[in-house]
């Protein structure tokens, strides 16, 4: 470095052979030492800048996130006041919650179709998904608890079908799955009330009219029993399962027209032969009752 010539950093003052006031404290440098210590200065001086810009940005953060930790805090606090439904009103805009309802018909749809493909996994899935984002949506509780009894779930149908029923006791098809662990559980009472109350939606669904049946008959009502077997039987004329358990009925409380019954399921299933050869044993066992009576 040519210490002999100006220097853009030094003052006008600071020419070669003068001396140069430095930091106005009253002393004099020779020039060479005052370009070294303002060359220093330049420097430093930036990143000394940039430090304290720093630190100040650093605090200012701090602050701020502590001021919104606090404001969270205290949000939270007023929300544990109110019951889950509450906090879902207070937070939920109007246009959120028509939001959240596609979101559940959607959801609720597709675990219909797996579902109805037997994928019961991914149905469930599905469904606890569209619970979490809508409690009380009945389509969705009912198909869990249809999903529960078809796994054979019997105590946990049990308590989805109680809460539905609480939370709107005309629900068909909760009153229908209710009315199926009743009589699971030999509740044939409750099993015919239930039953009952899911006619109206079921008035074409043979499987309801078969459960009711067999309600009836447990219940000891066989008229009434008889009358639900024959709706079904209407819906599905040659339903082996509806047949076998009027069968059953007529043994144990019609025998006199248990012949009459088998000769006509016998007409319905005329070349199944597996099947008239079912119906031949429980017509023989149905013989020796009566002979042994």
């Amino acid at each position: 470095m040519d210490y002999n010539r100006p220097s853009s950093l030094l003052p006008k003052t600071a020419l070669p052979g003068r001396k140069v006031p430095l930091f106005s404290m009253g002393s004099f440098l020779d020039p060479k030492t005052a370009e070294l210590i303002f060359q220093i200065s330049a420097a430093l001086l930036p990143a000394s800048l940039l430090t304290i810009l720093a630190i100040f940005l650093l605090r200012r953060r701090r602050r701020a996130t502590l001021a919104s930790e606090k404001e969270r805090a205290l949000a939270e606090a007023r929300l544990s006041e109110f019951s889950e439904t509450d906090r879902d009103s207070v937070n939920a805009s109007p246009g959120e919650k028509r939001s959240r309802k596609i979101e559940t018909a959607q959801l609720t749809r597709r675990a219909e179709a797996f579902l109805s493909r037997g994928d019961l996994e991914e149905a469930e899935k599905l469904l606890i998904e569209a619970l979490s984002l809508a409690p009380e949506d009945l389509t969705t509780k009912n198909l869990l608890a249809e999903i529960s009894w078809q796994r054979g779930a019997v105590e946990k149908t049990r308590l989805l079908t109680e809460q539905i029923l609480e939370q709107e006791p005309g629900n068909f098809a909760g009153n229908f799955l209710r009315g199926k662990v009743a009589l699971a559980e030999g509740a044939v009472e409750l099993a015919v009330k239930c039953l009952s109350a899911s006619t109206g939606k079921n008035s074409k669904n043979p499987e309801h009219f078969l459960l009711l049946g067999r309600a009836f008959s447990a219940a000891g009502k066989s008229e009434e029993a008889r009358a639900a077997f024959e709706k079904s039987l209407a819906l599905a004329p040659r339903d082996k399962e509806i047949l076998l358990t009027m069968i059953k009925h007529f043994q144990q409380q019609e025998p006199a027209e248990l012949g009459v019954f088998l000769r006509r399921a016998k007409e319905l299933h005329s070349h199944d032969r597996a099947f008239l050869r079912q119906l031949e044993e429980l017509s023989v066992g149905a013989d020796q009752d009566s002979s042994t009576s």
